[in-house]
């Protein structure tokens, strides 16, 4: 038997506890029950920076080099005097006092709307010191100069205002202008067709520094271009002793699948597995660790509360 271990990469708990002021929200049991039951560990805020640890490689405070990793996964020649962000498509919904984060998570585009979108601004841009790069799965911004900034992962940022997500550090205004110009910009693109209004390039992933350490990789089930970007970079050996998966709440939801079902799709099958597949569960989500084991599973007589209740308590 292994261990499981899974990030909720996107599971809006401050966001959610806003919504259950005004309507009703679906209650989750079984995540109710796991909350209250599980024991709790401190973790990163980041869920790649649990999952890098948890294969033994780790980055240095700030940004993990995300859009640097991407890059080179994708072929580009990086520069090491240079920054590559993760350019992430966004949409942004005004409101009476604030603009926020639409509640379906950033807007997946296709590789030739991407590459189409790559090219439209480079060819509008030249001269600038930023280019745009289309890769598997994403876009990168490529920098001509290194930044020190601070930003955040836009799955994280669901339903939540921007002036709460806006980059940090000393080269922060820089970010903030080209993300200015690039909702600019995409405004006076009459002929982009996305699935979703695109409001802006989200940028972030921005570190510098490579990752250091002794690479030892747990099975890698989840298709996070990071992550395996970082594994190919950084191989080590495979151990046979964990499993590293993701569930994306945002994916789900864009399935057409309703939030309630995310229990009967992967917590159920997970919690069930304890003992026979899985000797413990280990649940990244809001910046906290949960760990189930067999034993602990049947310690469910605690009370418990509505799960956005728990999550938003631990996000703070």
């Amino acid at each position: 038997m292994s261990i499981l271990y899974v990030a909720m990469t996107d599971l809006p708990a401050v966001l959610a506890c806003e919504m259950a002021s005004q309507a009703p929200l679906p209650r989750l049991p079984l995540l109710e029950r796991m909350l209250a039951s599980a024991q709790v560990h401190e973790a990163p805020v980041d869920w790649r920076r649990w999952a890098l640890r948890l294969a033994g490689l780790e980055g240095d405070p700030g940004d993990l080099p995300l859009g640097r990793l991407l890059g080179a996964a994708a072929g580009y020649a990086v520069d090491p005097l240079q920054t590559w962000c993760i350019a992430t498509p966004v949409s942004l919904a005004a409101g009476m006092s604030s603009v926020r984060f639409d509640n379906q998570g950033p807007v997946v585009l296709s590789p030739a709307v991407r590459a189409s979108l790559a090219a439209r601004y480079n060819g509008v841009s030249g001269g600038s010191p930023q280019a745009l790069y289309s890769a598997p799965d994403t876009l990168l911004m490529r920098f001509s100069s290194l930044l020190e900034v601070q930003t955040r992962d836009p799955e994280s940022l669901t339903g939540l205002s921007l002036s709460d997500a806006l980059p940090t550090g000393q080269d922060r205004r820089l970010l903030q202008r080209v993300g200015t110009e690039m909702e600019m910009w995409l405004h006076s693109e009459p002929d982009f067709k996305a699935p979703r209004a695109v409001s802006s390039l989200w940028l972030w992933g921005s570190g510098n520094t490579d990752l250091y350490g002794a690479p030892r990789w747990p099975q890698l089930l989840c298709a996070d271009s990071a992550l395996r970007a970082a594994r190919a970079q950084y191989p080590g050996e495979q151990v046979a002793d964990g499993v590293i998966e993701r569930w994306s709440v945002n994916a789900l939801l864009a399935e057409g699948q309703p939030l309630s079902s995310l229990e009967s799709r992967w917590l159920t099958p997970a919690v069930a597995g304890l003992g026979q597949q899985w000797r413990e569960l280990h649940l990244h989500v809001c910046g906290r660790v949960f760990r189930m084991t067999r034993v602990r599973r049947w310690r469910w007589w605690r009370s418990v509360r509505p799960w956005w209740e728990q999550l938003a308590q631990v996000s703070l």
